[in-house]
């Protein structure tokens, strides 16, 4: 009673009165003994926790859209889910989705590198239920992030798909970025090599040119035929390259000998070559290789 014709009444429910209608009656009386009766009727409301909303990208038909490229988000993926039609880069779980339609061809690369949580990544073109897989990864460069890279096209839409390799909490950073370019080798050989007309030695020579540095193996035969014989020697020659590097090559050969005499030489003349060059691009995480084959001349030497 407040003393000015109010009143206050606090009544808490405990949680066997959530969803009951409740009815409660209050009788006041004066001080001349009157009384009067009200009745009222509450509705009691359990208490309820909020479930947890996903990502708003959490679904491929609302995957958040690149503008352009560079491109870098990030967001919490803890509460992401997994559609039933989602597909499978070396796992699924929590995946978000995002896509971007490039106005020109170009070479992409998506990552997740800063993300704080072992993440996959795939890249499809396509549609719902009919998606083409681009590309996909899962631990990039010994670490627990991802990277594609590969050449898109103009006017194509590329989706992306991030999962967490396990369940887990975690803080997503994708980043949509223009590609290194690849590593491109060319090996070349002189057309002219040199021939010991003594001891049958053939030695030739060439380049090999890079788009990048790496560490070029070049091997590959030299062959002669002499009559229905065929001459033919090994070479290998490993060089770091950067721009043109030239190289040159004694070939290494396992004479026949007849009578104490070799007849297993190489003599002034044509001989072909072929040969492999590989390489190990560090941007991309893959071997390079070009082939080659050529028919140089050797020339005798004193």
């Amino acid at each position: 009673d407040h003393g000015d014709n109010t009143g206050t009444y606090t009544w808490t429910p405990n949680s066997t009165f959530a969803g009951t209608k409740t009815f409660f009656q209050f009788r006041g009386t004066d001080s001349a003994g009157n009384s009067a009766l009200t009745p009222i009727e509450i509705d009691v409301i359990g208490s309820q926790t909020q479930t947890p909303q996903p990502p708003p990208n959490d679904d491929f038909s609302h995957a958040t859209v690149a503008p352009s490229v560079p491109f870098t988000t990030s967001q919490d993926i803890t509460n992401a889910t997994v559609a039933p039609d989602d597909p499978f880069c070396v796992s699924r779980n929590q995946t978000v989705w995002f896509a971007f339609t490039p106005t020109q061809n170009m070479r992409l690369e998506a990552n997740t590198l800063g993300s704080n949580y072992d993440t996959t990544l795939g890249v499809y073109t396509g549609t719902r239920g009919a998606l083409n897989q681009i590309g996909c990864d899962d631990d990039s460069n010994a670490t627990l992030q991802s990277t594609v890279r590969f050449d898109a096209v103009a006017g194509v839409t590329y989706y992306f798909e991030v999962s967490s390799f396990s369940l887990t909490t975690g803080n997503l950073v994708f980043n949509l970025v223009p590609a290194p370019t690849p590593l491109a080798i060319t090996p070349s050989v002189i057309k002219f090599g040199t021939i010991d007309l003594t001891t049958g030695t053939a030695t030739i020579s060439g380049s090999v040119s890079c788009t990048k540095q790496a560490f070029v193996t070049l091997s590959g035969q030299l062959k002669q035929t002499h009559g229905n014989t065929p001459v033919t020697g090994f070479f290998s020659v490993f060089l770091p390259c950067d721009g043109i590097t030239p190289w040159n090559t004694t070939i290494q050969t396992v004479p026949t000998l007849f009578h104490g005499r070799s007849v297993a030489l190489f003599t002034g003349g044509k001989a072909d070559i072929s040969a492999t060059a590989t390489a190990f691009d560090f941007d991309s995480g893959g071997a390079v290789q070009q082939n080659l084959a050529v028919t140089i001349t050797l020339r005798g030497k004193n």
